[in-house]
């Protein structure tokens, strides 16, 4: 029974006294029966909820670790038909929640061997405008405004020590800049690691 048509039968219950001839009791039988299956259809309706975002974790997950999988793969492997899988990607693209798929690539072999992690100092109110050009270099690849001893945390690739140096020495430039720290990574412990959404201190 639709909300609409039992919202409309309760109207024509009260509403016409002389068509119903009904009781007092039986027309408080019938609604509490309404507010029964009203109910059920709030419990029905957050059930299914649950199961789209269950099922959207799913497939995130599985798209993380293998971005290029069909939806027809992705239907066998989650048990659901391929229409689901389409309307669910559609869904959670359209929130912004996947904003496109992005190979990952290895750095290193194309000649960019060097990681460092810029920390910066910002004058004043700048912060917008040095965090605007750090994010339009080439080779700074994540910007973060942070809380703490440093208002700016970048990382960067480079070519080698000299490039770094080059691409440093110019962004030290920038007078809004009151101190910069430059930490060259060791070695590469894990990057570009999936996050799978859902986990929580898993190993």
């Amino acid at each position: 029974m639709s909300l609409e048509f039992q919202h409309n039968f309760v109207a024509i219950l009260y509403a016409c006294p002389l068509l119903c001839t009904m009781s007092d009791e039986f027309i408080d039988t019938i609604d509490d029966h309404l507010s029964e299956i009203l109910l059920n259809d709030s419990d029905q309706g957050q059930a299914a909820v649950e199961q789209n975002n269950n099922l959207d974790q799913q497939l995130i997950n599985a798209l993380l670790h293998n971005g290029r999988a069909s939806a027809r793969s992705l239907a066998d492997e989650l048990d659901v038909s391929v229409t689901t899988v389409s309307n669910r990607l559609r869904s959670i693209s359209e929130a912004g929640i996947i904003n496109g798929f992005t190979p990952i690539v290895a750095y290193d072999k194309l000649g960019y061997n060097v990681t460092t992690i810029l920390k910066l100092k910002v004058a004043g109110d700048a912060l917008p405008d040095v965090a605007d050009s750090l994010r339009d270099r080439t080779q700074i690849v994540s910007v973060y405004e942070t809380i703490g001893d440093y208002d700016v945390l970048a990382i960067g690739k480079f070519t080698g020590i000299d490039d770094m140096t080059e691409q440093v020495r110019a962004i030290s430039g920038d007078s809004n800049i009151d101190q910069l720290i430059t930490n060259i990574a060791h070695d590469t412990i894990v990057e570009n690691k999936p996050l799978e959404v859902g986990a929580s201190n898993k190993k």
